[in-house]
């Protein structure tokens, strides 16, 4: 590659196998060669020279030239050139000379992320319906192993989110369920997290947001809970009641007495 440089300051890029002249103006003109054969990665100093220059000609050279990105922070990036893998990239801005080369960056998020499975309908143990909407926090600790063997992560957790859920799920009545939603949030977690563990990542959480009835099941529940407000109700009526003849009882011992 040559570097054309007019009074220190860089003017053009020239391809290789490039030929041609230059009028000879007042201030010098100096042609750089690099070699790019081997090592085709940019220094930081130039990279950043022709990724912020404001000239139009250079700009549009530049950008025919070099392949850039930048990996923000809590991110790693993976370089392929040419379909072979070519290193880890940290945080930071990169550029390469992509004459006779191909690139491919695939970037991973290093943060905790959320994720939601949504309107999942999953039969209990007493054969009734439900629809759960489940969320989960989970992180990458591993970038290097999960490149090398999962196709995607994201897909692969939300798989293995609704089988479990699928399965703890399966094993409980609707009562069951109902009556403690930490234990499903528990078990799921348990399952998974055993799996996803191996290939570089951690759950931290999961949660389940709704459990939804279908409209028939909520019009009986309706009335189940009804009835035992009614009876508990009654319990306490009767309970006063109870309190109010022995109180006038005891009154009437009293009297008795006197």
């Amino acid at each position: 590659v040559g570097l054309v440089y007019q009074n220190q300051v860089i003017k053009d890029i020239l391809p290789p196998s490039r030929q041609g002249a230059y009028w000879k103006p007042n201030k010098p003109i100096d042609i750089q060669l690099t070699d790019i054969s081997a090592e085709f990665a940019l220094p930081a100093n130039l990279a950043r020279v022709l990724l912020s220059t404001r000239d139009p000609i250079l700009l549009k050279t530049a950008s025919n030239a070099i392949t850039s990105t930048q990996i923000p922070e809590g991110h790693t990036g993976f370089l392929e050139v040419d379909g072979q893998n070519h290193g880890v990239l940290t945080q930071g801005v990169y550029a390469w000379w992509s004459f006779n080369r191909r690139f491919a960056i695939k970037q991973m998020d290093l943060r905790l992320q959320n994720m939601e499975i949504n309107g999942q309908e999953i039969l209990t143990k007493d054969r009734v319906s439900l629809r759960i909407n489940l969320s989960a926090t989970w992180q990458i600790t591993d970038a290097i192993l999960i490149k090398a063997a999962l196709a995607d992560p994201h897909e692969f957790l939300y798989r293995e989110l609704q089988l479990a859920l699928r399965t703890v799920v399966s094993t409980q009545t609707l009562d069951e369920l109902l009556a403690d939603k930490n234990w499903l949030n528990q078990h799921v977690q348990e399952l998974v997290a055993s799996k996803v563990t191996e290939y570089g990542i951690a759950l931290k959480s999961v949660g389940a947001r709704d459990i939804i009835l279908p409209g028939e099941m909520k019009a009986i529940l309706t009335e189940v809970v009804e009835a035992q407000k009614k009876a508990e109700a009654n319990l306490i009526k009767r309970r006063e009641e109870t309190q109010a003849t022995r109180s006038l009882h005891n009154t009437a011992k009293v009297m008795e007495g006197n």
